[in-house]
């Protein structure tokens, strides 16, 4: 960014219609003169503490890096300017889910307050236990996927299993933009803006296929925007904008 304001309020008719307020940003244009920077940041759980829910120091490995480059295409009169941003982000997270116990895997619930019936008749099983050979074997191959409790006093469906998952969260950052100046009274830019950001969401369960906090949302974001500025006089300007989101 080459500046931006921020405005609240009683804003100028010039911003349209909105709620709370209105950020404005410009972006960076080349000049007759090269010019170029890098960065770099970075975190990791090496200087970190451990949270407060977490049997062990959460894994967190997070770079964000990238170069800018802007120059002249014609001298006085074309300009061009490009940034690339990197993001690699690897987080993990203490989740702490309900699972079913090893004996309700196996059809027994005399330590469950609910009362488990039979769906033909209505009838409660004796014990609150399902007979075996009652259990629906596609129902008990799934059962058989959750893993034991792990968490010691907690009952069944009572946060009594905690995992840590692994967010894996890669992103790429685009910002282009070309300037031209055809004379005095006539002036153009374009810009393109981009990002791409796979988010894979880790297993927390043995088998990822039944995990619900295994996925993958694959988000990506493009702009493209042109600006054709005339002067009529110096006391009557007209800006001409498109933009495709």
């Amino acid at each position: 960014l080459r500046e931006f304001r921020v405005a609240v309020s009683n804003y100028a008719a010039e911003l349209g219609r909105s709620g709370g307020g209105v950020i404005q940003m410009t972006t960076k244009n080349g000049t007759n003169n090269f010019h170029g920077s890098a960065y770099e940041y970075f975190r990791n759980d090496a200087m970190d503490a451990r949270t407060f829910f977490a049997a062990q120091k959460p894994r967190l490995r997070y770079n964000l890096f990238g170069a800018s480059i802007g120059g002249p295409i014609i001298k006085n009169k074309a300009f061009f300017f490009f940034n690339y941003e990197g993001i690699r982000s690897k987080t993990e997270t203490t989740q702490i889910v309900n699972v079913p116990s090893p004996a309700e895997i196996s059809g027994d619930f005399s330590q469950s307050a609910q009362i488990i019936r039979d769906p033909s008749t209505q009838i409660p099983f004796a014990g609150n236990r399902i007979p075996t050979s009652q259990l629906d074997p596609v129902g008990a191959k799934i059962a058989a996927l959750y893993p034991a409790p792990n968490v010691p006093g907690r009952p069944s469906g009572s946060s009594n299993c905690q995992a840590p998952q692994l967010t894996d969260s890669p992103q790429n950052i685009y910002v282009a933009r070309v300037d031209h100046v055809f004379n005095d009274n006539n002036r153009l830019y374009g810009r393109f803006l981009g990002r791409t950001n796979p988010q894979v969401g880790g297993p927390i369960f043995p088998t990822p296929g039944i995990d619900s906090y295994n996925q993958i949302v694959k988000t990506t974001d493009y702009d493209i925007a042109g600006t054709w500025t005339h002067s009529f006089t110096p006391a009557f300007i007209n800006e001409a904008r498109y933009s495709w989101d």
